[in-house]
């Protein structure tokens, strides 16, 4: 460090391990800097406060991370309804499969086409073991002219069950090599499509189930959706259901909302996202999970929008721990 009145004068030298600097943001640094060691820095520009990303001069809440472990008590979670809509849009749902936690996440795309760049980075950002995709607007065969090669990264597979008759929906999974799936349709409905991929991580098995449920919500869907769930196989184990299903189920006034919650209530599964998870400010993405077998641990939400929703997150934890 030179001397700004004598630049060949050289004054005391202030030398920092890595942690040490690191440690400066936690203010836990041992030693604590002197007031005249900050004031140097400071005014050789080396002292500077991040701010926030993104170029944004607005403070910003960070997003809440809702816990649904059963080592928590009711009283130890935090509100999810404490934050705007804006602060939770992404959801991330851990699931207990392995040793090891796995990153489950849901985008609604409303068309997967052109969105191969950022599809891929987000599976990167978030180091996501599997997403889970509604209204990917693939048709059957090649008709799409869409490389379907470069909507996953190196080191994942692409599966999808694209709507058989007209425009619109469509289901897919991206997910690591390193993982043992299955995907298959579930045909019989006509008010929502539904695929089912059967998961095994170090042999354990899961079967997420990945819904879209086009709008509008008719009587129709409900009646359809609790035939879906009473007839799930009891043998069934870790299932998850998960994906688009157009009820407002924030409005607890929404008798189509609470006629769905309902439903999956009378089968042991419980719903796991609070927020919104579309622009309108509606919590539409939702996930589901039988409450006896608490393999959801949790549940956040992120900032990224591909299309009018708002991706959802799971985390998913290994299933040995169950079996153990």
């Amino acid at each position: 460090m030179i001397s700004n009145d004598n630049p060949f004068r050289p004054v005391k030298r202030f030398v920092y391990s890595r942690n040490q600097l690191y440690s400066i943001r936690r203010r836990q640094c041992v030693p604590p800097l002197q007031q005249d060691t900050i004031d140097t820095l400071k005014a050789h520009t080396i002292w500077r406060f991040r701010g926030n990303r993104g170029g944004s001069h607005v403070r910003r809440s960070i997003s809440t991370i809702v816990s649904f472990r059963g080592c928590y008590a009711t009283s130890q979670l935090r509100n999810p309804n404490a934050l705007g809509s804006e602060d939770r849009q992404t959801v991330r749902v851990a699931v207990r499969l392995s040793p090891l936690l796995l990153d489950f996440g849901l985008i609604n795309a409303r068309s997967v086409k052109n969105k191969d760049v950022v599809l891929v980075d987000y599976i990167i950002d978030h180091n996501l073991d599997l997403l889970g995709i509604t209204e990917t607007w693939l048709s059957t065969g090649d008709r799409d002219n869409v490389d379907l090669g470069r909507l996953k990264p190196a080191g994942y597979e692409f599966r999808h069950v694209p709507r058989l008759t007209g425009r619109g929906g469509g289901l897919a999974l991206i997910y690591r090599q390193s993982l043992t799936v299955n995907v298959e349709r579930v045909d019989g409905f006509t008010s929502f499509e539904c695929m089912v991929c059967n998961v095994s991580s170090n042999g354990k098995p899961c079967k997420i189930y990945i819904i879209y449920a086009p709008p509008p919500i008719r009587r129709l869907f409900i009646d359809e959706f609790s035939l879906f769930l009473e007839n799930m196989p009891v043998s069934s184990s870790n299932v998850i259901l998960a994906g688009d299903f157009n009820c407002h189920v924030n409005d607890i006034q929404n008798s189509t909302a609470s006629a769905l919650i309902d439903a999956a209530q009378s089968v042991g599964f419980t719903q796991h996202v609070r927020g919104a998870t579309h622009v309108s400010g509606n919590t539409l993405d939702l996930v589901f999970s039988r409450l006896c077998e608490n393999i959801i641990a949790d549940v956040v939400t992120d900032s990224l929008q591909i299309s009018d929703h708002y991706p959802v997150l799971h985390y998913e934890y290994s299933l040995v721990t169950l079996f153990q």
